[in-house]
Order: C-alpha cells, then sequence, then structure tokens
C-alpha cells in the first residue's frame, strides 16, 4: 500500500537507512535524496510526483533540499518495475545521457503546488502575450470616460466636496482647473439641473462619491461658495436659485461677464470678481441690499454705472410671472451697506465712475493704477465726493493719473472728516500740493511712514516715493532735532530751515553741563548737595504721621441728633437766601478731600449714596443732600446724582483726572451736567459704575439746581460722547437689557475715531442681558479681514447674564479676555474655556462658523 505526499509536507519522521528499491532513470522526477518508488498510474491532480515506498521514509535535511535548483521545465516520467533489484546492479548500467535543453530531473520534484500553480499561469501569460488577438474574455471593453486621476494634495473628489457642503453650507472648490461650477452642484442641493453653457459643452467627470450621503435633518443652506483659481468663463444663470447664499469668490478665473441673476441673491454680503476679464457689470447688480464688499481689481472694466439702474426712481420690489415665487426685495438706492470698494488696476476714468451715488457707508475705496485724469475737472469733482464720505477711513489713488488739481487748495474744513490713511504715492501730485489742499482738516496730518497703524486722530499721507520707517527711526530723528533746537514736527523744521530761520546752534553735552554750572567739581558738589536735601525732605514728608479722615459723627458739633437737625436747618435756609438773590449757588462739597481724591494715581471714588441699613436700635439717618444741609458740613456729604458731572468739573482736579469710580451710587439715578453738551474730562481713561441700577436710558439735569427739569437719553452714546479718551468702562450689575446693546451703539462706544479714542475693556456682568445681536453685527465685519480699523477692544465680560446661545461669529473678534460663565447657555460646553481658556474657545466659536 502507497501513498501520495504532499511535496511541501514537513512531517516528522524517524530517519531510517536510505534503501533504494529501484534505480532512477535521468528521465524520472525524484528526489537527489533518496530513492523513490514512482507508482505506474499517477493520479491525475498530481503532475510528476512520486510515491515513496513505506519502507525508505523520506529525510527531512534542509541542507540538501536547498541545493537542488529549481526549474520552470518538467519531464515525463515513464512507468518503472516496483521489483527490488541489488544496488551494485543498478551502478553497471550506464545511465542514458541528459539532454541540454532540459532541466535537473530533480527540479519539478522540489516545487510546492502553490509554486506549480504559479508557474503555470506565468506561462499562460508568455502565450497571451504572443498571440495577436487576445481571447474574446481577456478584452477589455473600450470607454470614453476618463478617470481622474488622484489629488496631488489629498483632496477629496470634487463631488464628495460637492455633497458633503450640503452638512456644511460651505464649497470650497478652489485651485481644480475646473472649467465651469459643476452642474451636479445645483443637482446635489436643488435638483435642479443647469443649461449647459456655450463655453463649455461638455462637462469632465467629477469623480465618485464614496462618502454616505446626508441625512434630510443634516441639510443646510449653501451660503458660502469658494471657486477662485479656476478656469471658468461664464457663470450659470441658475446661481441665484442659492437664495441663502452670502459670500461668492469667483477670483482669478476667465470671466468676461457676470449673469444679471446675481442681483437675486439677496443676502450676499461678500463677492470677489478680481482677476478676471470683465470689462463692464450689470446696472441691476449694484442694487444688492446686503452687499458689504465688493473687490473687482485686476479687470478691465471702463466705468462704474452705480446710479443706472435707479435712473427711472427706486426699484425695490420684483415680482416674477410664476405664481408661487416669492417677490424679490431689492435696494432703492446703489449698495447702501457698501464697506469696502476695490476697482485698482482697471481702466477706470473719472468721468466714467458715477461718483453722485456713492454710497456713503463707504469705509475703504482703492481706486489705484486707473487712468482717472490729470488736469481733468470730473477727477477733481470725484476726490470732492470722497472726501464729503462720513465715514471714510481709507483712500487709496497710488499710481493713478492724477494731478495736485485734483486737490484744490478752497477744500472746505470738513473734507476726510474721518480718513486716516491716504496713499497717493508715485503719482504727479506733490507733497506741498496735497499738505494746502488739507490745511483745515481736523485731523494731524503727517507724512511719516510707517508700518503701525496711524494714531488716533492722525492722517497718514503717502506721496512721492515711499520709504518705510520704524519707529525707533522717527524717534531719533524727533531727538535729533530736539538736540539741534529745531520743531519736534519733521515738516516745520524742513520749512524754518528751507526759509532762511535763526541759526541753530548744537551744542555738545558738556556744554549742557556748563550751563546748569556743572562744569566745575564745586558745581557737581552743590549739586549732589541739593539732591540730598531733597531726598531727606522728601523722606521726612512721608515719616510725619498724616491728620487721620475723620467720620461724618466725629466732626465737632455733630454728635447729637439735634446737632445735626440744626446743621440742616441753617444749610436751608441759607440756600433759600441764594436763590432769592439770583445768585450761582456754589457746590457745598469738597471733593479734593484725600478722602474721595488720589492725586498719586489720579483717582476719584466717591461713597456709595445707598442708605445703610438699619442697626438695633432700629433708626438710621440719610445720607442725602437735602436742601438743609449746612456749610459746616461740606466736607463730609458729597452729591447724591450717580454721576455729579457739575460738582467735578468745579475741581481743580477735573483736567487731570482719569480714572473715577462710582460704584453702588442708587440713591438718585441720574446724571448731572453742564447746560452745554460737550466733551469733558479729557484725560478721563476708567469710569466705574458698577451696581449703579441704570438701565439703557438715565435721567440727565443740565443744571446744578436741584429742582431743574430732566430729560431721558440713551446710556451708551451719552457715555460715548461726553467721555472722549474712555479706554475701560464698567457697567456690571446694572439693568442694561438686550435692546440697548445694538450694533450702532456698541460701534459709537468701542470703535476708535478721530474724535475719541475707543474702549479697550468693557465690563457687562450681571445684567440680564440675554442676545448677542449687536455684538454679531459687529464681529461680521471681521470676515474676511484680520484687522477692522478702530476696533481695540481686548476685554469683554458677559458673566451672570442670561445668554442664552453664544454666536458663532463672536469668534471672529481679536480678544484677549472673552468672560462668559454663569449664563444658560449649553454649547459650547463648559470644558471648552475651562481647559484652554479665551483662545480654546474663540477657536471653539469660529470653527462653528457656517
Amino acid at each position: 500500500m502507497s501513498r501520495l505526499p504532499l511535496p511541501t509536507s514537513r512531517s516528522s519522521t524517524p530517519s531510517t537507512p536510505r534503501t533504494p528499491t529501484a534505480p532512477t532513470t535521468p528521465t524520472s522526477t525524484t528526489r537527489a535524496r533518496g530513492a523513490a518508488t514512482l507508482s505506474p498510474s499517477p493520479t491525475p491532480r498530481t503532475r510528476a510526483t512520486s510515491t515513496l515506498s513505506p519502507e525508505v521514509p523520506r529525510p527531512r535535511t534542509k541542507s540538501t533540499a536547498s541545493a537542488v535548483p529549481r526549474t520552470r521545465t518538467t519531464s515525463t516520467v515513464p512507468p518503472v518495475p516496483t521489483s527490488p533489484k541489488p544496488r551494485q546492479a543498478a551502478a553497471t548500467k550506464s545511465p542514458a545521457p541528459k539532454p541540454k535543453a532540459e532541466a535537473p530531473s530533480s527540479s519539478a520534484a522540489q516545487l510546492s503546488i502553490r509554486e506549480a500553480i504559479a508557474l503555470k499561469r506565468a506561462e499562460a501569460r508568455k502565450i497571451k502575450t504572443k498571440s495577436p488577438s487576445p481571447a474574446p474574455e481577456d478584452q477589455v471593453p473600450p470607454t470614453n470616460e476618463r478617470i481622474p486621476e488622484d489629488d496631488l494634495y489629498g483632496r477629496q473628489s470634487v463631488k464628495e466636496t460637492v455633497e458633503r457642503a450640503r452638512s456644511t453650507g460651505l464649497l470650497n472648490l478652489a485651485t481644480r482647473n475646473l472649467p465651469c461650477i459643476p452642474s451636479i452642484l445645483f443637482e446635489a442641493h436643488l435638483n435642479v439641473t443647469p443649461e449647459p453653457l456655450q463655453s463649455v459643452p461638455e462637462e469632465p467627470p467629477y469623480g465618485v462619491d464614496s462618502r454616505k450621503n446626508a441625512a434630510w435633518y443634516e441639510g443646510q443652506d449653501l451660503k458660502t461658495i469658494k471657486m477662485g483659481n479656476n478656469e471658468v468663463v461664464e457663470i450659470q444663470p441658475e446661481i441665484s436659485l442659492f437664495g441663502s447664499l452670502k459670500s461668492l469668490d469667483m477670483h482669478k478665473n476667465k470671466l468676461q461677464s457676470v449673469p444679471a441673476t446675481l442681483a437675486d441673491l439677496l443676502f450676499l454680503s461678500y463677492l470677489d470678481l478680481s482677476h478676471n476679464n470683465l470689462t463692464s457689470l450689470p446696472d441691476i447688480l449694484y442694487a444688492l441690499p446686503e452687499l458689504t464688499v465688493l473687490n473687482v481689481a485686476h479687470n478691465a472694466l471702463t466705468d462704474l454705472r452705480l446710479g443706472a439702474y435707479f435712473a427711472d426712481g427706486p426699484k425695490k420690489e420684483y415680482v416674477s410671472d410664476d405664481f408661487f415665487a416669492t417677490p424679490i426685495n431689492r435696494a432703492t438706492s446703489p449698495l447702501p451697506n457698501l464697506v469696502s470698494l476695490n476697482a485698482s488696476n482697471n481702466k477706470l476714468k473719472s468721468g466714467s465712475i458715477d461718483f453722485a451715488n456713492l454710497p456713503t457707508s463707504l469705509k475703504i475705496v482703492d481706486l489705484s493704477h486707473n487712468p482717472l485724469g490729470i488736469r481733468d475737472s470730473a477727477t477733481q469733482a470725484l476726490v470732492r465726493k470722497l472726501a464729503e464720505l462720513p465715514v471714510l477711513d481709507e483712500l487709496h489713488l497710488h499710481h493713478a493719473e492724477i494731478g495736485d488739481d485734483a486737490f484744490p487748495a478752497d477744500m472746505p474744513s470738513s473734507s476726510f472728516a474721518g480718513l486716516h490713511v491716504l496713499q497717493i504715492e508715485e503719482c504727479p501730485v506733490t507733497q506741498a500740493g496735497i499738505k494746502a489742499a488739507l490745511q483745515g482738516v481736523s485731523q494731524k496730518v503727517t507724512f511719516d511712514i510707517t508700518n503701525d497703524l496711524p494714531p488716533p486722530g492722525t492722517l497718514r499721507v503717502a506721496v512721492g516715493k515711499i520709504i518705510v520707517k520704524e519707529a525707533w527711526e522717527l524717534e531719533a530723528e524727533r531727538r535729533q532735532r530736539q538736540r539741534r533746537g529745531l520743531p519736534s514736527d519733521p515738516e516745520e523744521a524742513k520749512e524754518l530751515e528751507a526759509n532762511g530761520g535763526p541759526p541753530v546752534i548744537v551744542k555738545e553735552y558738556w556744554e549742557y553741563d556748563a550751563d546748569n554750572g556743572l562744569l566745575t567739581e564745586g558745581g557737581r558738589r552743590r549739586a549732589r548737595a541739593e539732591a540730598e536735601a531733597k531726598k531727606k525732605e522728601e523722606e521726612e514728608r512721608k515719616a510725619k504721621p498724616t491728620e487721620p479722615v475723620k467720620e461724618a459723627w466725629e466732626v465737632e458739633g455733630l454728635f447729637t441728633e439735634g446737632a445735626k437737625r440744626r446743621a440742616r436747618a441753617e444749610a436751608a435756609s441759607k440756600a433759600q437766601e441764594q436763590r432769592s438773590g439770583n445768585s450761582r449757588p456754589t457746590s457745598p462739597v469738597s471733593l479734593s478731600s484725600p478722602q474721595y481724591w488720589d492725586a498719586t494715581t489720579k483717582t476719584l471714588t466717591l461713597p456709595p449714596s445707598t442708605p445703610p441699613a438699619k442697626g438695633v436700635h432700629g433708626r438710621h439717618f440719610s445720607l442725602a443732600l437735602g436742601p438743609s444741609v449746612s456749610a459746616s458740613v461740606a466736607d463730609i456729604v458729597v452729591p447724591t446724582p450717580t454721576l455729579p458731572l457739575t460738582a467735578i468739573l468745579k475741581e481743580g482736579f477735573a483736567d487731570n483726572l482719569t480714572k473715577l469710580i462710582l460704584v453702588n451710587r442708587r440713591l438718585d439715578r441720574c446724571f448731572s451736567l453742564l447746560p452745554e453738551d460737550s466733551p469733558c474730562l479729557p484725560n478721563l481713561e476708567e469710569l466705574d459704575l458698577e451696581g449703579c441700577s441704570l438701565g439703557d436710558h438715565v435721567a440727565v439735569v443740565r443744571s446744578s439746581d436741584a429742582g431743574a427739569p430732566r430729560t431721558m437719553e440713551a446710556l451708551l452714546p451719552l457715555i460715548a460722547r461726553l467721555f472722549p479718551s474712555l479706554h475701560a468702562l464698567n457697567l456690571a450689575f446694572n439693568s442694561l437689557p438686550s435692546e440697548c446693546l445694538t450694533s450702532e451703539a456698541l460701534s459709537t462706544l468701542i470703535t476708535c475715531t478721530s474724535q475719541r479714542a475707543g474702549l479697550r475693556r468693557l465690563g457687562l456682568r450681571g445684567n440680564g442681558i440675554r442676545e448677542l445681536d449687536g455684538f454679531k453685527t459687529l464681529a461680521d465685519g471681521f470676515k474676511g479681514h484680520r484687522d477692522v480699523p478702530g476696533w481695540k477692544l481686548d476685554e469683554l465680560d458677559l458673566r451672570d447674564n442670561d445668554i442664552g446661545k453664544i454666536p458663532p461669529e463672536l469668534g471672529l473678534l481679536p480678544l484677549g479676555v472673552f468672560l462668559v460663565d454663569g449664563n444658560t447657555f449649553r454649547v459650547p460646553p463648559r470644558r471648552v474655556w475651562e481647559r484652554e481658556g479665551t483662545k480654546g474657545l474663540l477657536n471653539w466659536l469660529r470653527g462653528r462658523i457656517e
């Protein structure tokens, strides 16, 4: 009985002496280590395999098996008799000659089943390549569809990106060499197939969508489309069907025109069409009601017809022929909310710009690199109209064809009221001409160019060839002019030198010492003695005990209740005499007392005007300033209004006051102001009105008389108008509602202008605020801009309010401290700011912007 062993098996059989039972022939397929007996009828499943007799087991030797070479050819095995023969007889036979073309007889036995299968497949492939016509089943069906290659940047395919935008509302297909906006975008989001474009008769394949489609409850309206740096020539008119679109970026394409249906995007606020081939814009495009940023730079525009669509009168509502279509309410004036207009690098002339209809909300205008026109009356009219814009902050006219005639010397003093940056470098405009035109402006004009923003109240003008200087260079030049006796203003110094002013004597340091008597050793000794005497006097003054400040009950004559009653009666009679004599009453309060005024820190702290709690005796006394207060107690009584500005302005320290603390002054919630409404306390930087129970409006008394009538005025605009240098405002624990925090009021209070320094810290803790729509509107101005001119707010405290939702747009605000503890919202979770602080909270909010 024989068995067929597998060639690859490594069974652990005992090693026995090898006794060959049959002679091997050169054509037999045997192993090189022992004699094997072949079965006369091999099984069909084995090719050239041998059966070993049970008497001769196959030894397991690793070295001999590896010494046998493996070949790809196999030899046929003829039947061999199984009768045993002596080994000597086999040795006497001369073996048959071995053909050279055949492989060794023992190679086939060394191949495993897997190797043999691989060998057969290799031979089949060789035959297939040599055959002139492949088998029908091996042919690949032809196809015209081009399979897109893998993205070099590892991005998803266009189709996957379009599908993902259904759940995010943001589509970013920039830098993909697309010939048009993919039609699959309209099909996936709107279930609409747009008409084929003439420039793109057949769109390329956009890959497969391996991503699971978004569920119906995850779907969001598309709000942002980024198609910059592509090959787009046309935009489908069906783009108007995306009614919620807010941002459209098509820069660096090949657009030759834009469809008029863009005017149907009523919520569009950002439109970038720069670096294209546009020659004109549709007139109806200027009727977009919410557009704030329009960028059409680097095109071939020849006109800006802002008011052409409104030539026949305002057109507000458009109703489609479709019965079910909703009306479209367009703007009644050209781009009423436009903030930034960039039309640089075009072919615009001043006469082709409809400057009579420029939006009054413009803050940034860029008309550089345009042939506006030299010695052209239209250019002068354009500049005059730009000078009338009330909130214009930056005007760029560099490398434009414009001369001194565009800036006449008779420009009114109200021109460029809010302008901070004027760039007219590399133009025929001269510094003398622009200086004569701007001599009446309220800002300080400077021609020093630095990398920093100009300070408030300064107009920086760039003329001629620009040389950017660092701050330390300007300071070094200022000190050099000071040593030479020249004015600190560089322009005045140049003018003085040009007009042949008095000779300037430049002194050395030793000459200054000689003027002060410090050249000799005796003079230095006297100077040291005077310094020591001053130092000793200062130490003695500090060591001298100061007179203790007495409380009200400690003042002589007021120990008893009767004495206090008599003092109030005397004060009442004196006040009556003053009113009858038509003499202006003077304030009986001395706020310059060290109890209130700190000259070192320049801080005025008025005590709380709330009455104290009742004591154990069941009686309490009023601290109000009544008509019966006598002059003898003037130094212990303070005015009752929350903000007694009339009393503060009468003190000598009013111009030097930098910090005013009015905490818990809620007995008489009103502001006592002068009759004229003008800025006061010019150096006041910090105002603390915590716990004064102030609302959105405050009572205002514009007279020092107690019986004067009161008017109600909005709190935030009033504070912004009264204190122009205010940097920190604390309104914690008041009663400010959400309605008073409008974008206009907050912008007036926070933004830095030529009249205001701008807030850096704002405290609104514990006011019951529910919504932050005003801050959201301000944060929208940071979309697409890293810095917003005039914004200096760094700390915002909104703790302990009733805020139910924080808008994600607040993450765009460049805040260093943002406190939101103690509110009712649950998103974002508390761990977001507890672990990473303000930076982590702002990053989390920015990541949720739609």
